[in-house]
């Protein structure tokens, strides 16, 4: 995501691997070049300068106060893992981190293939509620339930070419569905108004 700060146009750039590491790049897109790398954000170890892991840090508190303060009850986090969609935001790590500035819902979106390996990452990280979607190659009952074991709220979301129907045998075990109207894992999508009918169903 791109963010300015005191007039420096910056990019955001995360990753998620396995051995729950979290990488962090801070990207000048003025000057196209890095400006800081952080590895496991949230325990603030820096391999650079110590200024940019301040400067992140009041970005991230800076925007969190902007949502709290125009009324929001939930923060919506989306996750994208670069497979069950293209693009790629960031992982628990991240979002434990974003957690230390905020006591709000955190509805975590999770656009991943293999929801199901994470449950327990995310819940640890914060999670309030964790929604994954019905097309995702995990078992949809399996996760469902590994949400609920972990004390979150269970979402599912479908997107724009699936059926609301695919939802209805779980109903009764989940808190929540999400309607995807633009198809996951892109910003800037035209809204689909078609989609709106799912919602009545």
């Amino acid at each position: 995501s791109a963010l300015s700060y005191d007039g420096t146009k910056v990019a955001l750039c995360f990753t998620y691997i396995e051995n729950n590491s979290g990488n962090c790049l801070l990207y000048d897109i003025n000057e196209n070049s890095p400006i800081a790398y952080f590895i496991n954000v949230y325990d603030k170890k820096l391999f650079s300068n110590k200024d940019y892991l301040d400067k992140f840090s009041k970005l991230v508190k800076s925007d969190i106060k902007k949502v709290e303060n125009a009324g929001a009850n939930w923060i919506h986090i989306d996750v994208m893992d670069g497979h069950f969609v293209p693009n790629i935001t960031f992982g628990a790590p991240v979002m434990k981190y974003f957690r230390s500035y905020t006591d709000k819902f955190f509805d975590v979106h999770l656009m991943i293939s293999d929801p199901l390996f994470y449950i327990r990452d995310f819940a640890a990280a914060g999670a309030d509620g964790i929604t994954f979607h019905v097309e995702c190659d995990s078992d949809i009952d399996a996760t469902i339930d590994e949400i609920n074991k972990n004390g979150k709220m269970a979402g599912l979301s479908v997107k724009p070419k699936t059926p609301a129907e695919a939802v209805f045998p779980y109903l009764d075990k989940i808190g929540m569905v999400l309607i995807m109207t633009v198809e996951p894992g892109f910003g800037g999508q035209k809204f689909m108004g078609d989609m709106m009918p799912k919602i009545e169903a």
